[in-house]
């Protein structure tokens, strides 16, 4: 009896893993959205912050582009046991773009268009600050419009005068009045407009995830709106600070700004 009691034991010793499980990459580019999977009813910390699970155990983690020391994981199983990593982050070299014909009041905002910019910013940066626990972002991702990567994510510009910006959208090529999808599921939480990005919607994925389209030339969509990967929701303009018709998609992670490329 105590023979068959040993064995047992030892037979469940070796199915259960020494460690919790969690599935990451080891090395990721700065300002990049980084997926782990973990068992799911794990609890998890990154960098000492709790952040949310999914119901299939996807964790959402965003190195901002100026981080260079590692993302720190640290997982705590069903069962009590523990698991750490370390994401390594890569440095971006990032090109210079020069950006000509933008309207002058555009290029340095004041008096009442930089009053109305900072009244958009503030509301933004409170929305992207929200931790929905519906992870809409499982449906996955898709481009919200057709055409080619005219300005990548992060690239320094410097506007006419001299002004230095850094962008932190992608823009995409595509003539007024195409149709804008919606880039994965969620909530829309914003039907705005601003001197710099003229037309603005924000969808809330969940989990912090949030994907901002600017410069549209009309929303299709109410607030409170729930969308699904792909539904149309607007339409390309040109409205805010630009040269030309495109969309510029944003990507942000509580609050953290991500290619938005990283996602699909």
């Amino acid at each position: 009896m105590r023979v068959a009691i040993a064995v047992l034991a030892l037979s469940l010793a070796i199915a259960l893993p020494a460690r919790a499980q969690i599935e990451v990459a080891s090395t990721a580019l700065a300002g990049t959205l980084v997926r782990a999977r973990v068992e799911p009813g794990s609890t998890v910390r990154i960098d000492g912050r709790a952040v949310r699970v999914s119901a299939r155990g996807e964790v959402l983690l965003g190195a901002a582009v100026d981080r260079m020391r590692p993302l720190r994981i640290d997982v705590r199983g069903v069962d009590g046991r523990r698991a750490l990593r370390a994401v390594s982050i890569a440095a971006r070299r990032d090109p210079i773009e020069r950006l000509t014909g933008v309207r002058r009041e555009l290029v340095v905002l004041r008096g009442a268009l930089r009053s109305a910019q900072d009244a958009i910013d503030a509301r933004l940066r409170v929305l992207r600050a929200r931790d929905g626990a519906v992870a809409h972002f499982a449906s996955g991702f898709v481009m919200p419009a057709e055409g080619r990567v005219t300005s990548p994510f992060a690239v320094h510009r410097v506007l006419d005068g001299g002004a230095r910006d850094r962008h932190w959208g992608v823009d995409l090529a595509a003539a007024e009045g195409a149709a804008v999808r919606a880039p994965a599921a969620g909530v829309v939480v914003l039907d705005a407009s601003a001197p710099l990005y003229g037309r603005i919607l924000v969808i809330d994925h969940g989990h912090g995830l949030t994907s901002s389209l600017l410069h549209l030339a009309r929303v299709d969509v109410e607030i409170g709106a729930v969308v699904r990967r792909g539904d149309v929701i607007a339409r390309v303009g040109r409205t805010g600070r630009v040269t030309g018709a495109h969309l510029d998609w944003r990507l942000h992670l509580l609050g953290v700004a991500l290619d938005p490329r990283s996602a699909l």
